[in-house]
């Protein structure tokens, strides 16, 4: 309709939006329900990994401390790669294939590794930079030690981010399917898309870091803010993650469609 108004175009782009949205989710949790064993399992490890990340590293100070904290903390990352690669191998391979590893899985956690580690030094080390710099040019205005400086500053830093993983994401989607998807590849397949991609990452960020946003700035002294960080932050975070990992799979696995054997390495 090139004659309607702006308003109502825009209208129409974010119900399309929305419904493609649903579609991939709705794919995601088809393939979630017809084999639960490593979405489920996968947000329990990672779930006990938090609970007991720090306790090897309680008696330890010093030297010994740092190269604990170091080493335990490349274990923690290695675990999270693997726990992405076996819930987007879950979602992209066939029907018919169980199991929670899937088939060749040491091949597709090593191809996935050196994407993996640009995505830490983006999120990682970028984002840290960038937050630095929202609280740097905002804090004549709220002061330094601004519990809403740090909140939006978190959370600004973090969108020019998760654009580029949206647009450089589905390297890693097609490593874990054991496919060869290069960064021009990945910008390529997100191209269509990308503002859909983009609203995506936003409802799962949302959904992973507003909820204890909110309650510790808008009722830090509620019983039920206390009863959130204590025993329900790290479960929801776990899932809201894991989603987030089939929601990703599900995207590349729409988007690559015809494609597919292009990409596919043998």
């Amino acid at each position: 309709m090139p004659d309607s108004p702006w308003f109502m175009r825009a209208e129409d782009a974010w119900r399309a939006a929305l419904r493609r949205i649903g579609g991939v989710l709705r794919a995601a949790f088809g393939r979630m329900r017809a084999e639960p064993l490593p979405y489920a399992a996968s947000a329990a490890i990672l779930y006990l990994s938090f609970v007991f990340s720090l306790l090897p590293l309680r008696r330890l100070e010093g030297a010994y401390l740092y190269v604990a904290g170091w080493s335990w903390s490349a274990l923690g990352a290695l675990l999270n790669l693997a726990l992405v690669v076996v819930v987007a191998g879950a979602v992209l391979r066939g029907d018919g294939e169980r199991g929670f590893f899937g088939p060749d899985f040491s091949r597709r956690f090593l191809r996935a590794l050196p994407y993996a580690f640009c995505y830490y030094l983006c999120f990682g080390q970028a984002w840290g930079l960038l937050c630095w710099g929202v609280q740097w040019l905002a804090a004549p205005v709220f002061g330094k030690h601004s519990f809403f400086l740090w909140t939006v500053s978190y959370h600004v830093a973090a969108l020019p981010l998760l654009y580029l993983l949206c647009r450089f994401g589905f390297t890693l989607a097609g490593a874990a399917a054991g496919d060869r998807v290069s960064f021009r590849r990945s910008w390529e397949l997100s191209r269509p898309v990308a503002g859909t991609l983009f609203l995506t990452a936003l409802l799962w960020w949302a959904a992973r870091r507003l909820p204890s946003d909110i309650l510790s700035g808008v009722f830090p002294f509620s019983p039920f803010t206390e009863l959130y960080s204590r025993w329900l932050q790290v479960p929801v975070q776990c899932c809201v993650s894991v989603l987030g990992w089939a929601v990703g799979a599900a995207w590349y696995r729409e988007l690559r469609g015809g494609a597919g054997a292009s990409v596919r390495a043998g």
